[in-house]
């Protein structure tokens, strides 16, 4: 997690409050943005995040992974111009990415780590069926 943040610091902007990372995936594909406060209280997004802090996310969601319950889809890192850090990684709630992906990503991540049924939300159990039933 100290790489991560570390490599939100790097690129944080100028005079900042907040900087909030938050990085999605599932099966091969993910995604990220960085939302940065501002002392002044605009606010600002960064494009260019470390690639070292990326794969110390998929190497973490990796290693966050539990036994049936599966691993987290979303991964929020809040970080404070204090370097206080705040985290949260959602197990259960859809992945909101910028762009939509293929039901197979999910039936991949799947694959990758398991879940038991009791485990499989709702919206995930759709995104299985729907892979089943083909392009449509």
């Amino acid at each position: 997690m100290n790489e991560v943040t570390q490599g939100i610091v790097q690129r944080v902007p100028g005079s900042w409050s907040k900087a909030e990372f938050t990085y999605v995936a599932a099966g091969g594909t993910s995604s990220y943005e960085l939302d940065v406060t501002m002392v002044d209280d605009t606010s600002t997004q960064v494009h260019d995040v470390p690639l070292t802090s990326v794969r110390a996310l998929m190497r973490l969601r990796r290693g966050m992974y539990r036994e049936g319950a599966g691993t987290w889809f979303t991964a929020t890192f809040t970080v404070y111009s204090s370097l206080k850090c705040e985290t949260h990684f959602d197990y259960e709630s859809e992945p909101n990415f910028p762009i939509e992906i293929t039901p197979a990503s999910f039936v991949e991540d799947l694959k990758r780590f398991p879940r038991d049924e009791r485990n499989i939300p709702d919206w995930l159990r759709m995104k299985l069926q729907k892979a089943q039933e083909g392009p449509g």
